[in-house]
């Protein structure tokens, strides 16, 4: 069975700004015009978050669909437009998920263990830029959907 560290290491992960550890392993030739300019056709990347760490509330112009690797589950939260929150638990039962673009969505392992971790992989059509990328905020997310202060204010990182 292999640890975090393996992985991050024999994946060359980086930190991620939104919290885990990330790699872009794709990356389509093709391009597509968005509304926010030329984008790739499609990125994808590894992905690995550990139990003391949690993917923070943000949103992307695109869709992202997740697929569970290995280690623990890991449940992924969707806030839409109306303040419905939804919970996904990714792992054994249910192995992709795909979050619509300009979805606020987090993530973080279903279970207390410690020493866990999950590792899954995520592509984005079209690509992912970072110029599409906005990490939400405890306080402008409160004010928005203030029926979910607990948990927004728990996986923020502002």
């Amino acid at each position: 069975m292999h640890n975090s560290q393996h992985w991050i290491q024999t994946l060359q992960l980086e930190p991620h700004p939104e919290g885990g550890f990330y790699r872009r392993i794709y990356q389509s030739t093709q391009t597509v015009q968005t509304a926010s300019g030329k984008r790739p056709c499609a990125t994808a990347i590894h992905y690995l978050l550990e139990s003391h760490d949690f993917s923070a509330w943000h949103k992307i112009k695109s869709d992202e669909t997740w697929f569970h690797h290995a280690g623990a589950p890991i449940i992924i939260r969707t806030l839409d437009s109306k303040g419905v929150l939804n919970e996904y638990v990714l792992g054994q039962h249910m192995l992709s998920l795909t979050v619509n673009a300009d979805t606020w969505f987090c993530a973080q392992i279903h279970t207390d263990d410690e020493n866990t971790y999950t590792l899954c992989s995520c592509m984005v059509s079209p690509g992912f830029d970072f110029a599409d990328f906005e990490m939400g905020t405890a306080a402008n997310l409160i004010k928005q959907y203030p029926e979910h202060k607990n948990i927004l204010s728990q996986l923020c990182r502002k």
